[in-house]
């Protein structure tokens, strides 16, 4: 069944497509990456300083209007696949995400893809064989260079990660970051850690003092609520939490909640927008925003169960 096929499932409540960025070519778990060293994954920018961080645009500071959703195709990851758990870099010049084969028994393995400008096209998608397994890899969550990432694996919720150095493409070993929580989100400087306390429905932060120098004692900042999934504003006052039941403002989708002070506690969520409500047939669920926030990709869910990515842009 094509992907143009399964797409008549969706209803209206998803806006007409816009700024379509299209992918091309095939997928290759062992294509040479941009650099052209043969590595697979994306080759990151030498000049770009690591994990630098970025001004919040006004429009997010003071309660960002989000633009219709629109389409995210990787349509050379096979029609049928699905895509999600988008974790765009900083600049949202590379995107990683899993894709599950539509076939029985696929796994939900990571994959990247990049593009040269904002608004350019993004190139085909890499499959990352170092950060996939015989399990299913989920809530990705990546550096602002894109030179670290941290993801679960399988039913645990033991957070896990892995670097690359400078322009090298592959991935070293994947570690246990010894914390336990689903939802990781790394702030823009790369010395705070927040994810979600799925037992007690709270998000909790962790601190080091350098790029792999151990975290110290977790520390409660907020509820996650009725939220699955969190991701962190570059200023740290302000968290996206996505994952909730949807249908209403009341109940939305996607939500955002803020802090006057990075040392107070985050506040009662608010919709992110009437655009990000959602609805009961196309499920909005996993959400994460680039370095200045500008930039959303959520992951959109049919009715027929499988997944989608969607963007959608700060007006």
């Amino acid at each position: 069944m094509m992907r143009a096929m399964r797409r008549q499932t969706r209803v209206a409540t998803l806006a007409p497509l816009a700024l379509l960025l299209a992918a091309c070519g095939e997928v290759s778990s062992s294509g040479p990456d941009d650099a052209g060293d043969g590595g697979n994954g994306t080759a990151i920018d030498a000049a770009a300083e690591p994990d630098a961080p970025v001004s919040p645009v006004d429009a997010a500071t003071a309660g960002c209007t989000w633009g219709a959703l629109y389409d995210l195709p990787f349509t050379n990851v096979n029609d049928t696949d699905s895509q999600g758990s988008a974790a765009l870099t900083g600049t949202a010049l590379v995107v990683f995400f899993t894709v599950v084969p539509d076939q029985a028994g696929g796994q939900a393995d990571v994959f990247d893809a990049d593009r040269k400008a904002i608004i350019g096209e993004f190139s085909a998608p890499r499959a990352i064989p170092e950060l996939s397994s015989l399990e299913d890899e989920r809530d990705l969550e990546t550096s602002f260079t894109g030179e670290e990432i941290f993801f679960l694996r399988g039913s645990a919720t033991d957070i896990k990660t892995a670097r690359r150095s400078g322009t090298a493409a592959v991935f070293g070993m994947v570690q246990s970051t010894g914390l336990v929580g689903t939802s990781p989100a790394i702030s823009n400087n790369g010395l705070h850690l927040y994810y979600v306390d799925p037992t007690l429905a709270k998000i909790m932060r962790v601190s080091r003092a350098g790029a792999g120098a151990p975290w110290e004692a977790p520390v409660e900042v907020g509820s996650s609520g009725v939220y699955q999934w969190i991701d962190v504003s570059a200023d740290e006052r302000r968290v996206l939490l996505s994952g909730g039941p949807g249908g209403s403002a009341e109940t939305p989708a996607i939500a955002i909640a803020t802090r006057p002070t990075v040392d107070e506690s985050f506040g009662e969520p608010a919709s992110a927008g009437d655009s990000l409500i959602g609805d009961a047939v196309n499920v909005l669920k996993e959400a994460s925003w680039n370095g200045d926030e500008s930039l959303m990709a959520v992951t959109v869910q049919y009715g027929n169960g499988s997944t989608d990515l969607y963007l959608t842009t700060c007006e």
